[in-house]
């Protein structure tokens, strides 16, 4: 067997866990590393429990909780606890009489089950669903539950889990320095007796044994010869028997997979029909739906419209402009303490030229040189302020235009009301597209 992936979900403190397997041929180790009691152990326990099942491998026999504590604390009344292990496995085949090849499959084991915690210490939980899919370039095929364990069996015996599971203190059990000669003697013997199986060798030695030793007692000085060559043919044509039987019991399990997938068609199909029901119940529904629909509809263009209100409401603007505007009341504000503001040379100046006399007291209408060039200056003062006196025209009604307004604050409030209409609109769109896909 050859582990690829595992999805551990649920199980005692591993809510959510993916693990890849490193399957390169040049780099097929992979090590879980992390502090004690984060799950490392658990995660063995999880894999085990998904090839074997709780009988097999769960310690405290039924006393042992799986779902995650905190979730009994948050008051979860159902936890799914699954495991899901993705393993290549060589197996056998017979190819013609006497011939063999190692076909690689691919296969897809998933245990599950569903714990019920309580308020007290006690728990219950349901009984465990095992499958298994087998996975090919077609797709997935399911494997019925007996060949499951028999893949299981034959790739990765149980009597040898303990053997490729193992955890740290195990580990450092077996090899603990202070354990006496004798006793490490015996713990390298026992592995290696698991790892080659010869508990199983052993007992069979056994049981030949003791047929052996009945099979002495009851034989004759009969000469069994022709007898036994008659049972070896016999042997040999049950053999090919079984074969046939195999391959029968294969193409067997096959048709009731597809049995089984065309009955659960027709249960669809037939689920399908009772929901039809009587017309006039179907005309009634279509019709309140069609209003509820109508309704939506309306309801979508008002909040539609609320939006586009929101969207060009002055509050964005105060908004967006807040740090900028803030900082121009407060210069407006200092050129009209300054009395800047409001403040234009241009009016005065071309009241001045109408004047017969400057409010120095020098003469002005006359036709005299020095009067010419009084007005001149007057005049050349008037061009010249023209760009002044519009930037003041415009700061002043600026600052009669800002200076009663509030920027401060105005974000927040409006953000929470498009939020508002914005969810609502949203909610309306879904539930118009959900009455749509009713009617």
């Amino acid at each position: 067997m050859k582990l690829i992936k595992a999805h551990i979900k649920n199980f005692r403190l591993l809510k959510e866990v993916e693990l890849d397997f490193s399957t390169q041929e040049d780099r097929p180790l992979t090590v879980i590393r992390a502090a004690n009691e984060t799950g490392k152990t658990t995660s063995e326990y999880a894999l085990m429990w998904c090839l074997y099942g709780s009988s097999a491998v769960l310690p405290k026999k039924g006393d042992y909780q799986l779902c995650p504590a905190d979730l009994k604390k948050e008051g979860v009344r159902n936890v799914t606890i699954s495991v899901e292990i993705e393993f290549e496995y060589d197996r056998v085949i017979n190819v013609g009489k006497g011939n063999q090849e190692i076909e690689k499959c691919r296969y897809r084991i998933i245990r599950s089950c569903v714990e019920k915690p309580f308020e007290s210490e006690s728990y219950r939980r349901s009984s465990e669903d095992l499958k298994m899919y087998q996975i090919t370039a077609q797709g997935t095929e399911l494997v019925s539950e007996a060949e499951a364990k028999n893949i299981i069996e034959n790739s990765l015996p149980e009597t040898l889990k303990d053997v490729y599971f193992t955890d740290g203190d195990s580990a450092m059990s077996f090899i603990e320095a202070a354990a006496a000669q004798g006793v490490k003697r015996k713990r390298v013997s026992n592995a290696v007796e698991s790892l080659l199986g010869l508990e199983m060798v052993k007992s069979t030695v056994r049981h030949l044994g003791s047929v052996s030793s009945k099979f002495s007692k009851e034989i004759d000085n009969t000469d069994y010869a022709k007898e036994l060559e008659i049972l070896n043919d016999r042997i040999q044509s049950f053999e090919e028997d079984i074969e046939e039987w195999e391959a029968e019991t294969q193409l067997t399990e096959s048709q009731l997979h597809e049995g089984n997938v065309e009955l659960k068609s027709i249960r669809k199909k037939i689920e399908d029909a009772l929901k039809l029901g009587d017309k006039q119940k179907l005309v009634t529904q279509l019709n309140n739906t069609k209003k509820k629909f109508d309704r939506a509809g309306s309801s979508k263009d008002i909040e539609l419209s609320g939006l586009a209100k929101l969207v060009s409401d002055e509050k964005v603007s105060k908004s967006y402009l807040m740090e900028d505007a803030i900082k121009a009341k407060d210069i407006l504000n200092n050129l009209n303490k300054e009395k800047k503001l409001p403040k234009v040379n241009i009016p005065i100046l071309e009241e001045l030229l109408e004047k017969d006399n400057c409010f120095c007291g020098a003469v002005l209408k006359s036709n005299s040189d020095d009067a010419k060039v009084r007005r001149g200056f007057i005049a050349d003062a008037i061009e010249g302020s023209r760009t002044s006196d519009a930037i003041q025209e415009v700061a002043t009604g600026l600052y009669y235009r800002i200076r009663s307004e509030n920027f401060k604050g105005q974000g927040e409030p409006w953000l929470i009301e498009y939020q508002k209409t914005s969810s609502s609109y949203q909610n309306t769109i879904s539930t118009l597209r959900d009455l749509e896909n009713e009617l």
